[in-house]
């Protein structure tokens, strides 16, 4: 009888970590999946608008900046190669801009549409390789914090670099959707403007049918389950990364708004004391020449952006 119930627990053990290991197979498959180009560069068919907003703490308090964008695409975009998207500058809250601004970044911009568009695909080039992004939207913002110049987003480094647990499928907006908690490994180190995903712990949500992030919302490690049960605004004051996407009508996911915020625990940041903040908007698709784009409305500047989405 004792032996047949060592059994039993035997089994029930082993039926146990098949279980474990089965769930972090799936996982792991499903971050695979997600990390995939999916959208095989949807953006090069739609424009949009973006608005950057920053507040760095100074002696005298806070320091807020605001810069609205509308961005604009060459009808060919390229492949072998990282591109910039062309920031039009149309408002900023540290300088007046003139007429003679508005014509000056129009010319500009028409130049570099012509030079994009007419570009030769150079395959041999390795070093104009365009690197992978998973599909998803990268970021750069400058800081201007002296220990802390630039800050980065990149979806794909976080999903690469973190661990997930706690699969939790659940309905968001009406679709089925996947919660997984994530963490980073204790041996990984990120540096450079990604420094802080070394630093964060949080949720990832997971459309089940486009694989594709719908949302991440983090906190400094160890403060995951302090917050995650928090009103959503205790949760907005205190996150430290926040990762938005928004599903347009034909059917791919991009950035609806990107948040880092470091003020509330710059401790845990290299004492960066600083907020930064991408909300996007007007998702059009469109096929874009240089010619239409010269008869654009009249107020579009562009001023050489600080801080430049590539895709």
């Amino acid at each position: 009888m004792k032996f047949k119930y060592l059994g039993c627990l035997m089994i029930m053990i082993l039926g146990t970590l098949f279980v474990a290991a089965q769930e972090q197979f799936d996982i792991d498959s499903l971050i695979e999946d997600v990390s995939i180009d999916r959208q095989q560069d949807a953006f090069s068919n739609y424009s949009y608008k973006m608005e950057f907003i920053r507040y760095k703490k100074t002696f005298y308090g806070k320091d807020k900046l605001v810069k609205r964008f509308d961005v604009v695409l060459p009808s060919t975009m390229p492949k072998n190669r990282r591109y910039q998207h062309r920031l039009l500058l149309v408002y900023d809250s540290s300088q007046n801009l003139t007429q003679l601004d508005i014509v000056n970044s129009r010319k500009q911009i028409i130049k570099d549409l012509e030079d994009v568009e007419n570009e030769q695909q150079n395959i041999n080039d390795q070093n104009n390789t365009k690197p992978n992004t998973g599909g998803y939207l990268t970021l750069r913002a400058t800081t201007n914090i002296s220990n802390r110049f630039t800050l980065g987003v990149n979806i794909l480094e976080l999903l690469k670099g973190a661990d997930f647990k706690n699969y939790k499928e659940l309905k968001v907006n009406g679709r089925d959707t996947i919660s997984l908690d994530f963490q980073p490994p204790a041996d990984k180190v990120y540096n450079g403007d990604l420094f802080y995903l070394g630093r964060i712990e949080g949720v990832v949500l997971i459309d089940k049918i486009d694989k594709r992030v719908v949302e991440v919302e983090a906190f400094p490690l160890g403060k995951l389950e302090e917050y995650r049960n928090q009103t959503p605004e205790q949760r907005e004051e205190f996150r430290a990364f926040h990762y938005l996407q928004t599903r347009v009508p034909e059917g791919f996911w991009f950035p609806k708004s990107v948040s880092l915020n470091f003020m509330k625990s710059p401790k845990d940041f290299d004492n960066v004391e600083v907020k930064v903040q991408f909300t996007f908007s007007d998702y059009k698709q469109f096929v874009v020449s240089v010619d239409n784009y010269r008869v654009q409305s009249s107020n579009e500047t562009e001023n050489k952006p600080e801080n430049e989405p590539e895709n």
